[in-house]
């Protein structure tokens, strides 16, 4: 079989194609024949670098398919069962891939492995980002800055149905329409000071509820700025490089404001919580709520050509490796 590898970080052309044996089962785990292969940024992170893999590494956190195979111990799962995954720990990108049972999810028939690879990766992380970490609420106002990629998408859509009036900043004019599918209230794009302003200026000076941040240090001032006295900053993302040396006054300058910086480990712990959130994901889809998902499907062989248009972010939405 083939799959994709890095052995040290850098840019797309990192990405290798190697031959390997098909993976046997150890007594927890599960073989799936991939059929569709999510790409997301956390993806970039690890490649380049900003998140740590050492050695040689795979790639790749979702994805759907067929069981192919199951280990003695496994239970709730059977060879040909229609299934996707999250969370799978850098070993997506592949044609075959050994999974622990707990990150591995029945697919409802009707959604194709395609939608799935498109969603449920991105979609587990908006709900739990929008379902615990900060639960919105009806009449809530939050600000998502990222609002055009994978999880900032799936957080505007998560926070409409929950009732919220959503904000969106985006980096770019020609992404504006994709939050806007979405179902943002608003999208700016625009500098730091017209952002804040804009924002208040929506409010009626008040601020926002709260600030899901995907962008990381180029971010933190907009997020300080939009913030409503004693509302929360959600940084759950690093687009632009990883917050440091914070100032913890700034949060009390800014009216005594919170900040967390969640992650799946902490949420999405659990078999039981990862359910949850794979049922919420496939009863969103279901119900309409990604009917408007448009994705870009390239081969396996072609994922260094994925990772430069993610980087550059052409892509009119999510993209999707084909074995």
């Amino acid at each position: 079989m083939k799959r994709i590898v890095f052995t040290e970080p850098g840019g797309p052309e990192m990405l290798v194609v190697e031959t390997v044996p098909i993976p046997k089962p150890k007594p927890t785990q599960i073989i799936v024949k991939n059929q569709a292969i999510g790409v997301n940024y956390i993806d970039v992170l690890y490649r380049s670098g900003t998140y740590a893999a050492n050695g040689r590494s795979g790639i790749g956190e979702e994805g759907a398919g067929v069981v192919l195979n199951v280990g003695q111990r496994v239970e709730g799962f059977q060879v040909g069962d229609p299934i996707a995954y999250a969370f799978a720990e850098r070993r997506a990108y592949a044609d075959y891939v050994a999974l622990d049972e707990a990150c591995v999810f029945h697919r409802p028939p009707k959604i194709s492995p395609a939608l799935a690879a498109s969603v449920l990766f991105k979609a587990m992380t908006g709900f739990y980002l929008t379902h615990k970490t900060w639960k919105i609420h009806k009449n809530a106002t939050v600000f998502v800055n990222g609002a055009s990629g994978g999880v900032g998408r799936a957080i505007v859509r998560f926070s409409k149905r929950l009732g919220a009036t959503v904000l969106g900043q985006v980096g770019r004019p020609r992404k504006i329409e994709f939050a806007l599918a979405a179902g943002c209230d608003h999208v700016l794009c625009g500098s730091e000071a017209d952002v804040i302003k804009r924002v208040r200026d929506y409010t009626n000076g008040r601020g926002v509820d709260a600030v899901y941040d995907a962008v990381g240090e180029a971010a933190k001032g907009v997020a300080l700025g939009v913030l409503a006295e004693r509302a929360i900053w959600v940084q759950y993302g690093a687009v632009s490089g990883s917050i440091s040396n914070f100032e913890l006054m700034l949060l009390a300058k800014h009216g005594s404001l919170y900040v967390t910086r969640p992650t799946s480990n902490t949420y999405l712990a659990s078999r039981t919580q990862r359910e949850e959130a794979a049922s919420a994901v496939w009863e969103a889809i279901e119900s309409g709520l990604f009917d408007d998902l448009i994705w870009l499907t390239l081969p396996l062989e072609d994922a260094s050509k994925a990772h430069s248009i993610l980087e550059k972010r052409t892509a009119p939405g999510p993209l999707v490796l084909q074995p």
